[in-house]
């Protein structure tokens, strides 16, 4: 397809990462204040594109999350992409309070977590030795979606770093919630999964 029949966001967009990339962020913000002129509203994804450049090349994280703001301001939603790069960024630099509330907000819109969201939160969580802080903002991600993987990737997470005592805090959760579940089959609160050879009959 040639460039003058793309859309002009995909252009723009396009030259923008180009920009960032090649670690030219300022050059890049005076392209987006330019097609604003010219009647070319930036996306989320022109957001990102920034957004990553000074979450990852630059390190201004404050920068990144004045861009957030902007966001906010214009009514263009932030996106998985955007959380995921900024959480990640606020772990590295140890601002795990203002992780946790981004990732709040994240889930009160209704935004989804992917795999990555979930790989990025734990390793910069156990990273901090902030296992109770992790396990309050799984349990609310994980309201969303179910996956009982991603307490086993926690605790592989903190036995990895020899943090072997909060691993077992998360194993004893784990087992409480088993226990639970048996109680509440028992009960008849809950019908128990049919068992392989049921389903082959």
């Amino acid at each position: 397809m040639a460039l003058d029949t793309l859309p002009c966001n995909v252009v723009c967009n396009t030259a923008i990462d180009v920009f960032v990339r090649a670690n030219r962020l300022e050059k890049a913000l005076r392209f987006m204040e330019r097609m604003q002129v010219i009647g070319i509203v930036p996306d989320v994804v022109t957001y990102n594109c920034l957004i990553r450049g000074y979450c990852d090349l630059r390190r201004e994280l404050d920068a990144a999350l004045s861009l957030l703001d902007d966001m906010y301001l214009i009514n263009k939603h932030a996106d998985v992409f955007t959380y995921t790069t900024l959480v990640d960024a606020l772990g590295k630099k140890g601002r795990i309070e203002e992780a946790t509330e981004l990732m709040k907000k994240m889930l009160h819109k209704g935004i989804d977590p992917t795999p990555v969201t979930y790989r990025t939160v734990i390793h910069r969580y156990c990273q901090m030795g902030k296992v109770d802080d992790l396990v309050a903002i799984l349990e609310k991600m994980l309201l969303r979606q179910k996956c009982r993987t991603v307490y086993n990737q926690v605790i592989e997470k903190l036995c990895g770093l020899g943090k072997l005592e909060e691993a077992d805090k998360i194993l004893g959760k784990l087992e409480e919630a088993d226990q639970l579940m048996l109680l509440l089959v028992e009960r008849g609160r809950i019908l128990p999964l049919p068992s392989k050879q049921s389903v082959v009959s």
